[in-house]
């Protein structure tokens, strides 16, 4: 084998029109916005995304009137998947007059929104590799910011206390869910990996993006998901083999015995991981990771600036072996591939997958990463496909698989999302929502991968490698309810898709779209949009406060807030009900029962409104056995209904009576 020297890869550079002001407030924009929803459950609650879509659709209102050409990077990728998900976004609101619930179609159209305007306002300017870069760097700028003070709180608990709430075994704090904190984590490593194997970056930059993959890794580690961590995986095998960047062999070396040394100790570790992370073992023992964790992220750091002229060797190298280095890499990988196959491991993974409940009985949790199992999600997916060969072209409704769960169940287990994106939308929303949001998806996907063939290799490479990363793992979990980590996922779609600028004449549509007029109508249009979250949020902070002054007995309190919550939607069932139950505490029964009513006229498949409404009757001595069994025909395993079927056995109103006043509540 011979070598002969290279083309340099040169920095990119900001285009002349495009200021770095721009590129900055990219980076502080979905750094921030990431952290904003970290911090508050993930985005999973009404009130968080609501705010951050209220904010760039503002975002949007300024560029479309205050540009000349707002929507000059919008070119055909781009118009196909914003096209997409817009009427995804429709059919998601339209879905509320099959399901007869509108405050859930509400609910989730506001999460369309948000993502729709991502992905729409990161592709209006023209293409700018900078740009891309920007957004790239907020993301795992966010990650490492999350991840950091996630592992504090885990092996220094007295530094950061998080509360009893939180799953003790599993690091899930802040985003309260450890499958989603595990995939921002990933995905910070994957952009670190990026960061510190880029040379458009300075080597400072470049160093201290190594230095944090120690503690990425630990972060992930302690989540114990294996969706995050496998996702993790295909999302790193895509960069490499997509971007290539020139530095990612010095980086892979001086991450590799740090982060190794991190993952090694965490492990090493059991009492971190157990039921009580913060008894006196786990206490000792958190403080040694922290120091191994420490003294990794230094040495990753000095390494990786110790190996920057093996950098610049490497740069100069091409390859003049008989067999070319991709050939080479599939032959590698064929063997690889052979040799497990030979093993038995594909064998013993299917048979492992089919095991629902090896992962819960498991009393060391670390063992969990050795399981296949799917942890009862076969189970989920079953659910969701029923829903959908009953109603297999428009679904049973946008939210309501939770109903759908809680009515066809075989396990007394209470879940609210089919932790598969894509079982879910073809339950909810049938085959024909289900095209839409790959239509979306494939449009980003599609794109970026032309993007990632040309000279923006590689931050269009990582780009692509974050987005399927997210879409694998959204195949299996939650996810698209977590906008901390989705929302940036639209945000590297409009980045990356955007066209670049043209010069002459602009075409007839484009022209016209420049007109001032045509400006203001659009703006005025994104103002309108503005109205569904903002009501919802609204409603939803005055529905939180009501739910908390309820628990507290202070039902004066919990009913204004109630009729806020209602001024501002009044579509939602969940204020009525609150009243209603206030109103049996006052002992106000006629008016207890006419508020739960209205509950279920706002959602008439949620057991729960039912089986308030049969409590609510049966304390003003009425008969509440219709509304008794349809409760438990809608939730037939939850020992609450069958409690309500046994309010008015004998026919005695006052028993029934006393019986409804000991009730638990939903």
């Amino acid at each position: 084998m011979s070598v002969a020297r290279a083309d340099e890869h040169t920095e990119p550079q900001a285009p002349p029109t495009t200021p770095r002001r721009w590129h900055a407030l990219a980076f502080a924009t979905v750094g921030a916005a990431t952290v904003y929803f970290s911090f508050n459950a993930g985005g999973f609650f009404v009130f968080a995304p609501a705010a951050v879509l209220v904010a760039l659709l503002l975002a949007l209102v300024v560029h479309a009137t205050a540009v000349a050409r707002p929507f000059a990077g919008i070119g055909a990728a781009g118009g196909v998947a914003i096209g997409a998900l817009a009427l995804f976004a429709a059919w998601t609101l339209a879905s509320a007059l099959w399901s007869d619930a509108p405050a859930r179609a509400m609910i989730e159209l506001d999460r369309a929104l948000l993502y729709l305007a991502a992905l729409t306002l990161f592709a209006a300017a023209p293409w700018s590799r900078a740009r891309l870069q920007a957004v790239l760097a907020g993301v795992t700028a966010a990650a490492v910011v999350v991840a950091a003070i996630a592992l504090v709180t885990r092996v220094l608990p007295e530094v950061w206390p998080v509360g009893t709430d939180v799953a003790p075994d599993r690091l899930s704090y802040p985003l309260t869910y450890w499958n989603a904190l595990g995939l921002l984590a990933g995905a910070g490593i994957a952009g670190a990996v990026h960061l510190s194997s880029d040379p458009a970056w300075r080597l400072p930059l470049r160093a201290v993006a190594c230095a944090a993959l120690p503690l990425l890794a630990g972060t992930l580690y302690f989540t114990l998901s294996r969706g995050a961590m496998a996702a993790a995986a295909i999302g790193l095998l895509l960069y490499a083999a997509v971007a290539r960047p020139r530095g990612l062999v010095p980086t892979a070396l001086a991450a590799a015995l740090p982060v190794a040394a991190v993952v090694i100790a965490a492990y090493g570790a059991d009492a971190l991981t157990s039921a009580e992370p913060t008894s006196s073992p786990a206490v000792d023992q958190g403080r040694r990771v922290a120091v191994v964790v420490a003294v990794a992220i230094v040495v990753a750091g000095l390494l990786r600036v110790a190996l920057a002229p093996l950098e610049r060797r490497l740069a100069g190298l091409r390859w003049r072996g008989p067999v070319r280095p991709r050939t080479a890499a599939a032959i590698a990988a064929a063997l690889a591939v052979a040799a497990l196959v030979a093993a038995g491991v594909p064998q013993r993974v299917v048979e492992g997958f089919a095991d629902s409940d090896a992962v819960t009985e498991l009393a060391d949790q670390r063992d969990r990463l050795l399981s296949a199992s799917n942890n009862g999600r076969v189970d989920h997916w079953a659910v969701a496909l029923a829903a959908f060969a009953d109603h297999p072209l428009i679904g049973t409704g946008a939210g309501t698989y939770q109903l759908e769960w809680a009515q066809r169940r075989d396990t007394g287990f209470t879940v609210v999302h089919a932790h598969s994106l894509y079982a879910q939308v073809l339950g909810e929303l049938g085959v024909v929502g289900l095209l839409l949001l790959l239509a979306a998806l494939g449009a980003v996907v599609v794109g970026l991968a032309r993007r990632a063939r040309g000279p923006d290799r590689v931050a269009a490479g990582a780009a692509l490698a974050l987005v399927v990363m997210w879409a694998v793992r959204a195949g299996i979990d939650w996810d698209w309810e977590m906008p901390a980590v989705t929302w940036w996922v639209f945000a590297l779609g409009g980045a990356g898709l955007a066209r670049a600028a043209t010069g002459g004449a602009a075409p007839a549509l484009s022209a016209w779209a420049q007109r001032r007029t045509v400006r203001l109508l659009v703006g005025v249009g994104l103002l309108l949009l503005c109205v569904t979250p903002v009501a919802l949020g609204l409603s939803q902070r005055e529905l939180d406060r009501a739910a908390r002054a309820f628990k507290r007995g202070d039902c004066a309190e919990a009913i204004d807030r109630s009729l806020a919550a209602i001024d501002y939607v009044g579509a939602r069932p969940q204020p009525y009900a609150l009243i209603g139950f206030c109103d049996v505490r006052l002992g106000e029964d006629a008016l207890a029962i006419a508020m739960l009513e209205k509950a279920v006229d706002r959602d008439p498949r949620n057991w729960e409104f039912h089986y308030g409404l049969a409590l609510a009757r049966a304390a003003a001595g009425e008969d509440p056995r219709r509304e008794a069994r349809l409760a438990h025909r809608l939730n037939p395993l939850d020992p609450r209904t069958r409690y309500a079927l046994q309010l008015y056995a004998r026919g005695d109103r006052e028993e029934a009576r006393r019986r409804a006043l000991a009730a638990p509540l939903p």
